[in-house]
């Protein structure tokens, strides 16, 4: 008969509760293989060999990588200023990501496309990847991760470097502030960096110059700070700009020539262009033309390569006041003209109305995902609560049965062992084999009878021990009791007992020999002690059973 055990239950508590664990920890490993990934492809920067890379796992198929490998492919692009093959890259990136539905991805794909936009100067678009991104990032579960908060403030900075080439100076300030925070709580040299200096770059643009030189020198600790040599190299732009604003123009030239050379070293063409132009605006401020139309000459080259209509407009502009302090009036109309054409190109009012229609949509519509969400949470509590009541319920339920079933399973071992222990002394005291009057299998029936000849031995040499029976069966004390008292309901000393009074019943009642000679033949050297136990088994004493067998 097999009894019903509790340790049953336990493994099967422990794999449901593995289960759950493990569905748990499953986000937790997504963002592990996404780290891995990024850690991977981030490290390569030879652009045939992300070429070939991409050919490979196109081959096979592999979209979950490469979705990491045309992000890695398109910044590498984009910084050797090729923004239109950057831009196709990353939008492989976003199908890919779109594809397998991986949010983190597609809001990184999103803003790294608005930045291939901003730098050539599109910026309705910019706008419109850059909200789409920062609407990921709000109806994204994930909101507290160092990953997601990183994702918002991208989005956010992006949006207001949009602004602030548009001139709203107010909305680009709140973004980049809500940026700034963020990376604060990130605690990100950088990012705190950038957005020093875009606030700086506010200051600057509302001839604020003092707050200006607070930002902007903050900006430059923090870039330090981070190791980041095209901050360091954008700051020394600035400390330019502040210096010219003065009419410093040596001051001025300095700044703007530290920054030259690092971006010259880098290959970023589009912040050396950034540092070129300001060489070229110094010296006409300066009266230095000859050396003006040299630096224009290398914007005007640069800027056409990495078709940036954003530079293209300021060379233009440049262009127009050489010509026009040379006295050559129709040759500065042309530039004049030219260079309001490529504004409008930048930020036609077109383009602002689009952008600002882009932001009225994505408040309106945070403002309705945080309704919806208010009422899925509503929802949510209200089922979570009826699912707790129905899972206290079946709780209990599930308590009662194991509680009823290991009742009911120490009922029946209990009345097991106690019929057993009634056959098995019953079988002794008649002098019978045990397995005559027990339901035993082949094997343990050779176990008990095993177990009694050794008893039987270990008697004659007076020397009985449970430790001694242990060894002549070759298993353990501990198992050697479970055996026994599984198989006759006694412990084993109980059963040693049992055995020895069984064997001195029978030569009492089958032959006369002496008491106390029964007494040593059944191991007892004390024949007080071997009648008290005598007494103890049969309630009678081993004087009046001779007698009842006569």
């Amino acid at each position: 008969m097999k009894l019903f055990r509790a340790q049953h239950i336990i493994p099967a508590i422990l794999c449901a509760t593995l289960f759950c664990a493990c569905r748990q920890h499953s986000t937790s490993l997504l963002e592990q293989h996404r780290q891995y990934a990024d850690s991977v492809y981030g490290e390569i920067k030879d652009l045939d060999v992300l070429r070939h890379l991409e050919d490979s796992l196109e081959k096979e198929d592999d979209h979950q990588s490469l979705i990491f490998l045309e992000k890695q492919l398109g910044k590498q692009l984009r910084n050797n200023s090729c923004f239109i093959e950057a831009l196709d890259h990353h939008k492989e990136g976003l199908l890919y990501a779109t594809m397998l539905k991986d949010t983190v991805e597609m809001i990184r794909a999103n803003n790294n496309i608005a930045t291939d936009f901003r730098r050539m100067g599109i910026l309705d678009d910019a706008a419109s990847n850059h909200y789409t991104a920062l609407t990921l990032c709000e109806q994204f579960s994930d909101k507290t991760s160092f990953e997601a908060k990183k994702n918002r403030v991208t989005s956010l900075n992006g949006l207001g470097n949009v602004y602030l080439t548009m001139k709203d100076l107010a909305t680009a300030d709140s973004l980049f502030r809500l940026a700034l925070e963020d990376e604060k709580i990130l605690n990100s040299d950088v990012g705190q960096a950038i957005n020093y200096a875009n606030i700086g770059a506010i200051f600057e643009q509302q001839g604020k110059y003092d707050s200006a030189w607070v930002y902007y020198k903050r900006s430059m600790e923090y870039n330090r700070k981070g190791k980041s040599d095209l901050g360091v190299s954008l700051c020394y732009t600035h400390f330019g700009q502040l210096h010219e604003k003065n009419r410093q123009w040596d001051k001025a030239i300095s700044e703007y020539k530290n920054a030259y050379e690092m971006m010259e070293k880098s290959g970023d063409q589009w912040h050396w262009l950034e540092a070129v132009i300001a060489l070229a605006n110094v010296n006409i401020s300066k009266g230095d033309m000859d050396e003006a139309q040299r630096y224009l000459r290398q914007a005007q080259d640069i800027a056409t390569s990495i078709h940036s209509l954003e530079h293209q407009a300021q060379v233009a502009e440049l262009q127009y006041k050489i010509e026009e302090a040379k006295g050559n009036y129709h040759q500065a109309l042309s530039y004049f003209k030219l260079r309001n054409k490529l504004n409008d190109s930048v930020a036609s009012p077109e383009d602002l109305l689009h952008t600002q229609n882009y932001r009225v949509r994505y408040v309106n519509e945070r403002h309705q995902n945080e309704l919806d969400a208010m009422r899925r949470t509503n929802e949510a509590e209200q089922g979570a609560l009826r699912m707790t009541i129905i899972a206290i319920i079946l709780a209990l339920a599930l308590a009662v049965t194991v509680i009823g079933i290991l009742f009911h399973s120490w009922r029946v071992r209990s009345k097991r062992l106690k019929m057993l222990r009634e056959e098995f002394s019953r079988a002794m005291q008649e002098g019978m084999k045990p397995e005559a009057n027990m339901n035993m299998s082949k094997e343990e029936n050779e176990f008990i009878n095993k177990l009694v000849n050794q008893i039987y031995e270990d008697m004659q040499s007076g020397d009985i021990s449970v430790e001694k029976l242990s060894k002549a069966m070759y298993i353990s004390r501990s198992q050697l009791s479970r055996k026994v008292l599984n198989l006759t309901g006694m412990s084993t000393s109980d059963f040693v007992m049992q055995v020895r009074m069984g064997k001195a019943r029978r030569l009492l009642e089958d032959t006369t020999t002496p008491i106390t000679e029964v007494a040593v033949k059944c191991g007892f050297n004390d024949p007080s002690y071997f009648t008290r136990m005598f007494k103890k088994t049969y309630d009678i004493t081993p004087s009046q059973a001779r007698k009842r067998s006569k």
